[in-house]
């Protein structure tokens, strides 16, 4: 595994100390991975609350203005 490979696969893996740091939105991505080995049903009912969520926090007008997003986005 290449070095960039395993840079790409560290910044896309749900760990535990992400869970503990971001606890609603790591039980949301642990929930959805959960989902996505059941059945259609379970699976479709999960992507679409994530998808929910995502839309009504990107229209939600308190994180309207740019220096909000870029102090979430740059906050850890």
């Amino acid at each position: 595994m290449s070095c960039e490979t395993a840079d790409l696969k560290h910044d896309y893996t749900l760990t535990e100390d992400f869970v503990k740091n971001h606890f609603l939105v790591g039980l949301l991505l642990t929930e959805v991975k959960s989902a996505l080995n059941e059945i259609q049903d379970i699976r479709k009912f999960a992507i679409m609350t994530l998808r929910n969520l995502l839309a009504k926090h990107s229209v939600d007008d308190r994180y309207a203005s740019k220096v909000c997003i870029i102090t979430l986005c740059c906050s850890s």
